[in-house]
């Protein structure tokens, strides 16, 4: 009887990808590599979710290098929080990223959990309280929606608010980049622009 062949170790396998990955780079445009040494030039700052569902930056169609990404779980950014801080001074002071985004996702799990009433693990549990204490403000608002419905609001909702610490952040800043709010639906891969102004965008 034949036994299917044993993968690689996951280090080798994902070494293996990337040899292949880089090698069809180079056969497609041989200074791919060669233009993103040396000085970044990104165009905007990404604060998005962990979620592995999110192929950030693919799903902005731009190129490599266009792009400076900081990800954390619920995508947020809390006013105090040092890697948040340390992120927005070297895109905004050094780098001049003229956009700084907040990208959520639909079905985020982060956001869900923290509309449960279930208790979280620490450090989920200090993490996630902030968009707790959202959920807890607008519920009422919430509840009259069916559930699929009521976490895409509220994600809607936990990138506002994210995009309102943003501004209260960069306030002393002058010039201050142009704050954006986005959601990533997972669906058909597409977004929904929330802020500044909520806008529906066609091909």
């Amino acid at each position: 009887m034949s036994h299917p062949p044993i993968p690689p170790p996951f280090a080798t396998r994902i070494a293996r990808r990337n040899l292949g990955w880089s090698a069809a780079r180079i056969t497609a445009d041989p200074d791919a590599f060669a233009r993103l040494q040396g000085t970044q030039h990104p165009e905007l700052l990404l604060f998005t979710c962990c979620d592995h569902r999110v192929p950030v930056p693919d799903l902005l169609d731009l190129p490599p290098g266009s792009a400076f990404v900081y990800r954390n779980i619920a995508n947020r950014v809390p006013y105090g929080d040092h890697g948040v801080r340390a992120a927005l001074t070297y895109a905004v002071d050094h780098l001049h990223v003229p956009h700084v985004v907040v990208c959520g996702h639909d079905e985020c799990g982060g956001v869900r959990a923290a509309m449960s009433d279930a208790p979280l693990d620490y450090p989920l549990d200090a993490w996630l309280r902030p968009v707790r204490a959202l959920y807890d403000q607008v519920r009422p608002e919430l509840e009259a929606l069916d559930p699929p419905e009521r976490l895409r609001r509220m994600v809607e909702l936990n990138v506002r608010a994210q995009c309102q610490q943003l501004r209260a952040i960069l306030h002393d800043h002058d010039p201050a980049p142009m704050v954006h709010g986005w959601v990533y639906t997972l669906s058909d891969g597409t977004l929904r622009m929330l802020e500044p102004n909520a806008e529906r965008v066609t091909a």
